[in-house]
């Protein structure tokens, strides 16, 4: 049975009406964050779903341009991808923060799975879509993914579990910053919080089975050990400002020592074990 123009018309471009439903489902989520939430959480991650938006539709304006297999599309769509680790990693923080009693309403398993569903399956299309443009190499495909979890599931694992306290320390006092002036170190520190534990999440989620696994492993732990390491130098300027009781200090800072002495050990004892 031979297949209809319009219905390979819509295969091509199926990546357009997947990231349609994730972007719906995610602006809608987004838009029931409480005010004071919304600088650190939903500004940010809606801001970085337009420019994802904005580059799959220049990703389907270049199919119908007759150029669907042109270096241009396949630049767009490893941009894209890019920017889908991002969207990873505030998903991943908004979860988190929304099992706080903050105002945000917890996003249960069942959501979690369905979020982690949409973005996979895009990623995925997306990735088809670059195999078939002029400059794609063989083996280019990073593997990125997204894995849900429950709080439970989290606190299974020490330096997770670490990394989440630190991530809410840090953001219940961000969120108590004057809505006036927002700190340069503070948005600094969150955001090192952030991406610290996405990365950290995803070398644990990788299954070191081949040298190529176990490389992107070793990245990941190695870029959440760079952010921690960063983090030394906001949270010295904010306790010299005071921002942090005595308390929330002496908690950081033992967070922060804790993880990355953590991390460096897996990494060391995989490098020798390898």
């Amino acid at each position: 049975m031979s297949v209809r123009v319009n219905q390979r018309h819509l295969s091509d471009i199926e990546y357009e009406n997947t990231f349609t439903k994730l972007n719906g489902y995610l602006s809608n989520k987004l838009k029931r964050i409480p005010k004071r939430h919304r600088y650190y959480l939903a500004e940010p991650f809606n801001k970085i779903l337009n420019k994802c938006y904005k580059n799959i539709m220049l990703i389907t304006n270049l199919y119908m341009s007759k150029k669907s297999k042109s270096i241009e599309r396949y630049r767009l769509c490893r941009e894209t991808i890019e920017l889908f680790e991002t969207i990873i990693s505030y998903s991943y923080y908004f979860w988190n923060i929304s099992c706080r009693n903050n105002e945000i309403k917890r996003i249960p398993i069942k959501k979690r799975v369905y979020w982690t569903n949409l973005i996979n399956k895009e990623i995925r299309l997306i990735e088809g879509v670059m195999k078939k443009c002029n400059g794609y190499k063989e083996d280019e495909i990073c593997g990125l993914f997204m894995k849900s979890y429950s709080i439970p599931e989290i606190r299974n694992v020490q330096f997770l579990s670490k990394l989440y306290d630190l991530q809410s320390i840090v953001y219940s006092r961000a969120i108590h910053v004057s809505k006036n002036y927002q700190d340069a170190q503070m948005e600094m520190l969150v955001e090192l919080t952030r991406d610290a534990f996405y990365y950290a999440k995803q070398a644990n989620d990788v299954m070191a089975v081949d040298a190529k696994t176990s490389k992107k492993r070793e990245n990941c732990f190695q870029k959440a050990i760079d952010r921690i390491m960063s983090m030394n130098r906001p949270i010295m300027e904010l306790a010299i400002a005071k921002i942090f009781s005595e308390k929330e200090l002496s908690l950081i800072c033992n967070l922060v020592t804790d993880c990355q002495n953590m991390l460096c050990a897996i990494k060391r004892k995989e490098s020798i074990n390898k």
